[in-house]
This record gives C-alpha cells, sequence and structure tokens, in this order.
C-alpha cells in the first residue's frame, strides 16, 4: 500500500525486525503515520488497512477475462451472472453487451441500437434483457446471442431492472421517475410515479413489492404489488445509486453526490515585508497598494495530498444500512469519495465502490471499514 508522500507500510517488516533482535539489548521499533485515514488515501497492494488501523491481508482479487477482441469499451454500466456462472457486461458508449464465460473467454455476445447498456437481467433458461439509453429500450436476447426490442417503454432513461415474482419485469426508469411493470409479452404499464426525476436502483422484496432508490432528492421507495408506495428513507445526499436487499428485508444503500466542479490544490500566500519594487510595470503596480497592505506573491502548491476529508467540502459519497424495523444505521461516509455500488459478501458485509482512482472497501464493523484493493 502506497500512501500519500510515497510512505510505505512496512508493519511486516517492522514486526520481523522486532523479533529478530539480538536477546542482548533492547530494540524499539515504531511506524508513524498521521492517522488511519491517511493510510486509506493510499494505494492497497495485497494489504487491508481498516479505518481503525488494523493491517491484514486483502482478499486475492484476478482478472476476470481472457484477452478481448478489439478495444474494451470505456465504460461498464451493469453486470449479470446467469444460472452457468456466465457474466454479462452491459457497457457504452458503443451499446455492447460483452459475455464472460466460467473459463473467463469474452466476446461481444449482443449490439443495441443505443449507446448506453444501462441494465442487464439474465432470466432463468439462459435469456437476458436489456435496458438502453437514451431512448427506454428493453431487448430480449437469446442464449446463441441473436435478439430484438422487446419493450418500448416510452421514457427516455431504464436505469434498472428487476424480475418479480409473478413473470413479470419491473423497470425504474428516468426522467419521469417512474416505475414500471411489464407482462410477459413486452407491454409496459405504469405502477407508480414518484416525486423523484429519475429512478435508479431496485431491490426486489419476496412479497412481490420492491424498494426503489431515486435520484435528486435521494429518497428511498417501498412500492408494494398494488403500486402503493411510501418513502421508507429520505437521505441528505440526492442519489440512491445502489440497493442490496437481505432475504428479512434489511437493505443497505449506497448514497451519492455529484462531484465539486473545481478541486483546487494547497494555496500559497508570500509576503513580502519591507520589499522595494523594481523598474517596470511591477513598480507601478506596487504604488497602487493601499499603504497599511504588503505586498504578497500568491499562488498554488503542486504536488502536495489534497486534504479530502475537509470539513469545508461537502459530503460525496454514504453507505447506509436500514434494518427491518426501520432502524438507521450509518456505516461509511466520505467527503472525497462516491460509492457506486454495494453488494454483501458471504457473511453479510457490505462491499462497495469507489471511484476516481477505483477502490473497492468492505464494512469490517460498526465504525470500521477497511480498503481492501485500488484497481486500474
Amino acid at each position: 500500500m502506497t500512501g500519500p508522500r510515497h510512505v510505505r507500510l512496512g508493519a511486516c517488516l517492522v514486526l520481523l525486525v522486532g523479533l529478530t533482535a539480538s536477546p542482548g539489548r533492547t530494540e524499539q521499533t515504531r511506524l508513524a503515520t498521521t492517522s488511519p485515514s491517511e493510510l486509506e488515501r493510499g494505494e492497497a497492494q495485497g494489504i487491508a488497512v481498516s479505518s481503525r488501523g488494523r493491517l491484514f491481508l486483502a482478499p486475492r482479487i484476478t482478472p476476470l477475462g481472457k484477452a478481448f477482441p478489439g478495444a474494451f469499451p470505456s465504460q461498464v454500466f451493469a453486470a449479470g451472472t446467469d444460472e452457468t456462472g456466465n457474466v454479462f457486461l452491459g457497457t457504452g458508449p458503443d451499446g455492447q453487451i460483452v459475455k464472460i464465460t466460467r473459463a473467463g473467454d469474452a466476446e461481444v455476445f449482443f449490439r443495441v441500437s443505443e449507446p448506453l447498456v444501462t441494465s442487464v437481467l439474465p432470466l432463468p433458461g439462459g435469456e437476458l434483457l436489456a435496458a438502453t439509453a437514451p431512448g427506454g429500450k428493453i431487448y430480449k436476447v437469446r442464449p446463441d446471442g441473436t435478439g430484438r426490442v422487446w419493450c418500448e417503454t416510452d421514457e427516455r432513461y431504464v436505469w434498472a431492472l428487476a424480475a418479480g415474482p409473478d413473470g413479470s419485469i419491473l423497470a425504474a426508469t428516468g426522467d419521469r421517475g417512474r416505475l414500471l411493470k411489464i407482462d410477459r409479452n413486452g407491454n409496459p404499464r405504469v405502477l407508480f410515479d414518484g416525486d423523484e426525476t429519475h429512478l435508479v436502483s431496485l431491490a426486489a422484496a419476496p412479497d412481490g413489492g420492491v424498494w426503489a432508490g431515486g435520484s435528486g432528492e435521494g429518497l428511498v421507495y417501498r412500492i408494494d404489488a398494488d403500486g402503493r408506495g411510501r418513502v421508507v428513507y429520505d437521505d441528505e445526499l440526492p442519489e440512491a445509486k445502489s440497493i442490496v436487499a437481505t432475504p428479512n428485508g434489511e437493505l443497505t444503500i449506497a448514497f451519492d453526490a455529484p462531484p465539486i466542479s473545481e478541486k483546487r490544490p494547497p494555496a500559497l500566500r508570500l509576503r513580502v515585508a519591507g520589499g522595494t519594487a523594481g523598474k517596470g510595470g511591477t513598480s507601478e503596480a506596487m504604488s497602487d497598494l493601499d499603504a497599511r497592505q504588503t505586498p504578497a506573491l500568491q499562488g498554488v502548491i503542486e504536488g502536495l495530498p489534497s486534504f479530502a476529508d475537509d470539513e469545508t467540502l461537502p459530503l460525496r459519497g454514504k453507505i447506509v444500512r436500514i434494518a427491518h424495523d426501520g432502524g438507521v444505521t450509518e456505516l461509511w461516509r466520505s467527503r472525497s469519495d462516491a460509492a457506486f455500488a454495494v453488494a454483501l459478501d458471504d457473511r453479510g458485509r457490505a462491499l462497495f465502490a469507489t471511484g476516481e482512482p477505483a477502490k473497492l472497501w468492505r464494512v469490517e464493523g460498526p465504525g470500521d471499514t477497511a480498503l481492501l484493493a485500488t484497481l486500474n
């Protein structure tokens, strides 16, 4: 792990030196850092560090897929896995669906007419649904890679798909913030029309209902099978980017906010006491200064780390857990990183992804989050 100012973590080495010191004298070894948060701003390379300063071996992360024919799409908006373990990626800006087999072979499985494939939903039997934007069309693709437009939603965007228990499909759309219910023949109807501009995330409930996350106000809805909805959570951040639900109805939600429009490096101001200007335009400029002011040089310092947790910066990302009884626990927050996706591991711990640079995190416990990996 490489941290700010190129400080490398040497915990294992320090421990080894301490253990092998000669018994005839006392050795003291120390590893100094500003705080665990400083370490988290580094790059994880096989060693994970938690917000409480705990170091441990990170899970092994290996690339999925062999050499891809041609240039790989620059953006991946969605991923899904079918019954046999194949992974399907919805990509842009060329509207491709990429299939990666269990053996790691990657290929372009299907191309749509729109630039973005925003959601993919593998179906039982091997078929695949793919939502697109702009235009809001949903394609059905057969196992042999042939497909057609299955549903014309009449919405501009379809951001998320979920399967209903009766064979119907639920689609979260924008920019009118509607939840559509689509029958087996691809005929849509408006099931719910919320106060949000966009519905961007879905998590199906076992009773036929669904949780839906909005973009604009940061609302999370619980919508039943008949289309009756209520707000179960209202966050300060504007977008409920990703939702994952457990069978007992507990939710883990990733919220994000737009980035700061302009990030400036630390500023520098040098005052020149008692100085006199030379000849030319500079001396003329100095003569215009108020007599009570001291001439100053100012600029920015290049190459220094930015203080991402500066309390003056707005909040950028957050992970929240909502219990079955409605109790809310905040698992993580950041003023520099935005959470784009969330999932649960086999122990129920939240895994989430952030960007610029791409990082993978895991919630270890209350108030304790570990940086597992920094990706290319």
